[in-house]
């Protein structure tokens, strides 16, 4: 039961192609008597086949996941700033106020990281931290200490570099498993290139069958033509001799 239904299919599928066939040709801007080539009719028939457009726009997204799956092992850097300001005010009750003054901090981080293939990550931190104040305690600037200080603001500089390696030794550890969605994103990218150069292929092979189909069909209704105007000819030279008496008019049953 189910191959006379396939073979209903394919025969449907060939009467739709021999039809877009005629509307091609029907359609090319040539002359009159100019016949189109199959290279012209497989061009166009690929070139509108909207099959072929979604499986390439479908290969197009899992190149595109592909990339994203690649880019999860790139170096990521990271950068940031921060200010802060404290005044604090003088208090007229206290003699020595230690507290007293202004304080300004700004510190800032700039961060290169990456994942690594293994499954650990490495990561090199470069910061700073500057503070400067007028505080007394800070600055050393306290009036009745026995050891002079340089009145004025003072400064604090810190410049850290760390470098942080982590790798798993146990768990979650090993190229096949840090990779796993990469190599799913190649396969399923491989996958689509196939299905749309099977698709390519079946297009081709559909056309290339449907224009020569087209072509005999055409041959075959030139020669009928052909025929018929032949019988034409003769049934009209048949009439003529009837005309002049030199034929019977059962002749033209023949």
């Amino acid at each position: 039961v189910a191959r006379p239904a396939r073979f209903a299919i394919v025969a449907s599928m060939r009467v739709r192609l021999l039809l877009g066939l005629l509307a091609v040709v029907a359609a090319a801007p040539a002359a009159a008597d100019e016949d189109v080539t199959l290279r012209e009719v497989v061009g166009r028939a690929v070139q509108g086949n909207l099959d072929l457009m979604r499986q390439t726009l479908d290969l197009e997204a899992a190149q595109a996941r592909f990339g994203a799956a690649r880019g999860q092992f790139d170096f990521i850097l990271v950068a940031d700033v921060q200010a802060k300001q404290t005044r604090t005010p003088l208090r007229p009750d206290v003699p020595i106020d230690f507290l007293a003054g202004t304080q300004t901090d700004v510190s800032g981080n700039l961060r290169l990281a990456r994942p690594l293939e293994t499954g650990g990550h490495v990561a090199l931190s470069l910061g700073f931290t500057r503070t400067d104040s007028t505080s007394p305690l800070t600055s050393g600037n306290i009036p009745g200490l026995p050891v002079p200080f340089e009145p004025g603001p003072s400064s604090f500089w810190t410049v850290p570099l760390t470098l942080t390696v982590s790798q798993p030794l146990w768990r979650n550890r090993g190229r096949d498993l840090a990779t796993v969605q990469i190599r799913r994103a190649a396969l399923a990218r491989d996958l689509e290139q196939l299905r749309r150069a099977q698709r390519a292929h079946d297009v081709v092979r559909d056309v290339v069958i449907a224009y020569w189909d087209l072509l005999a069909a055409t041959r075959d209704l030139d020669i009928r033509r052909g025929a018929l105007a032949l019988a034409e000819d003769q049934l009209q030279q048949t009439r003529d001799l009837i005309a002049v008496g030199r034929a019977a008019p059962l002749d033209l049953a023949a």
